[in-house]
This record gives structure tokens, sequence and C-alpha cells, in this order.
């Protein structure tokens, strides 16, 4: 057997092919995320208060999976804490067409329409609500602030009173409740 008698002590110099770099991979990685392991560090972002880089994950799932319903939520969530309201209530009807009884979803979607005036839709989405959740002392109070808004004292004062029943400890429907009754 003949063995090479020079000795290479220089590979780079003797190999035609291109080295990648050990760190060359970790981006085309993140492309190969799927939907679930975006939206679930969306979510870690959105519990850490890290809103524009939960965003951006939700944003990513939603081009893989445009019927995640986590991702529609949570992206109607932020837009709503940024007072953009009416996009919001779009992402959540996005939430709803996925599955229409999710009741954070019918949640969320009733603040934004309160906050946007829309007192009739919003009360008739917190009354779907309380269909499913009629435990859920935030549904009840949603309910009220919409009954409010459309001159329903009578029936908001019962709701809030609900909402109360429910969890004595709510401030918002305390502070409402107490606000209306001295008018």
């Amino acid at each position: 057997m003949d063995l090479p008698t020079d000795i290479i002590t220089d590979h780079l110099e003797t190999t035609n092919t291109v080295l990648k770099s050990p760190r060359m991979g970790a981006e085309g990685y993140l492309e190969f995320e799927n939907p679930e392991k975006l939206t679930s560090k969306g979510e870690s972002f959105y519990l850490n208060g890290n809103h524009p880089e939960a965003m951006k994950c939700f944003q990513k799932a939603l081009k893989m999976d445009e019927n995640n319903l986590s991702a529609w939520k949570y992206t109607g969530m932020i837009q709503q804490l940024s007072n953009k309201h009416g996009e919001a209530i779009k992402s959540f009807k996005k939430a709803l067409k996925i599955r229409e009884d999710d009741p954070e979803t019918l949640y969320y979607l009733a603040v934004s329409l309160h906050e946007t005036g829309s007192y009739q839709e919003s009360g008739d989405t917190a009354q779907k609500l309380i269909k499913i959740r009629a435990d859920w002392d935030d549904a009840w109070t949603i309910l009220a602030m919409s009954l409010q808004g459309k001159g329903d004292e009578e029936g908001a004062i019962e709701a809030y009173g609900k909402a109360l029943e429910i969890n004595p400890l709510n401030e918002d429907a305390a502070i409402n409740l107490k606000e209306l009754l001295e008018d």
C-alpha cells in the first residue's frame, strides 16, 4: 500500500469546496419553523410584554396557516392594546370564522366593538358570550357597558349586578355601577 509522503498541514488550501461557517443555517432554520412553534413563541413574547416581536411571530404563523385561531386572536389583542380597534375587530372576526364559539375571542371582539361605539353589536356579541360562559363576570361587565352605551341604564345596572354577584372584586363593574347609580 502506498501512502502519501507529503504531509498536508493546511487543509483549506487543498480543498476545492466552500466551507460553511458553523453559524450559517441558523437563519434558514427559522424558515422551517412550523406555525404552532411560531404561535407558542409569539405567546411567550406577548406574555412578557414584547408585543412587536409577538406580532412578528403571529404574522409569520398566519402566512403559513391562515386558519390559526390563536394567532388571529393574539394579533387582535395586540391591535386592541395599540388602540387599533378597527383592525382588532377584523382579526377577531377572522378568528371567529375558525371557531365561532371561542369565549376569549368573543370577549375581546365585544370590547373593541364597544370602544368603537358599536354598542348594539358589542351587546349582541356579549350575549353570545354569556350563552357560552354565563359564569364569567367580565362577560357581564362588557354587556353592561354596551347596554349603558345604548342608554339602557336599567339593563346595565342588572348586568353589573350579575358581574358583581359572580365576582365581588370586579373593579370595573363596581366603579361603573357606582357612577351609574350616582348620576
